[in-house]
């Protein structure tokens, strides 16, 4: 752990953004979250991070959902990686203790969501102190017809989706659909 997390530190752009390649210039949104969610994970675990890493990331984070807007095309593709982003980021934020719940609000809105994204937000919304509103849209039917071969930026799979949705409900204190899943 120790030494992903050092180097991860040539991965971070000045931006605060994780590349995908260290010294490259390019972000996958998906997998900076994902190295920033490590980084949440470790610190909590009591393992040192070093010096304005996280700060540097979470500003990045929220200078990107305050950005976000709804699709308005139809790739129903690229609708739903979108989403989903937008939702681990906002998951990631209140991970971070800093909720966007202007950005989460306007995710919510969003009425044709897949599963995957809606009850990822239900998890932002749990974890920033708003368990009602998680237990809406966790109750709410979503899309649940995604399949993966359709695309992939946002490196998932059935069983991943699976295992945020058991997140999700953990974190809601929704034990009998947790046991189930």
């Amino acid at each position: 752990i120790e030494a992903t997390i050092g180097k991860l530190r040539s991965f971070q752009q000045g931006n605060g953004s994780f590349s995908y390649w260290p010294g490259d210039n390019d972000v996958n949104e998906w997998s900076s979250i994902y190295a920033g969610h490590f980084l949440l994970e470790a610190k909590s675990k009591g393992f040192s991070i070093p010096e304005g890493m996280l700060d540097r990331w979470t500003t990045y984070l929220e200078q990107t959902s305050r950005r976000w807007n709804a699709m308005t095309d139809n790739d129903f593709v690229g609708h739903y990686e979108h989403n989903l982003t937008q939702a681990y980021r906002l998951y990631a934020l209140a991970l971070a203790g800093k909720p966007d719940l202007s950005g989460m609000n306007r995710l919510k809105e969003q009425k044709n969501q897949y599963q995957q994204s809606a009850l990822m937000l239900a998890a932002a919304y749990a974890t920033a102190g708003k368990p009602e509103v998680a237990k809406q849209l966790a109750s709410t039917k979503w899309q649940d017809d995604f399949r993966y071969d359709w695309c992939g930026y946002t490196y998932g799979s059935d069983l991943r989706d699976r295992a945020l949705l058991l997140e999700t409900y953990t974190i809601m204190g929704d034990n009998a659909r947790a046991q189930a899943m």
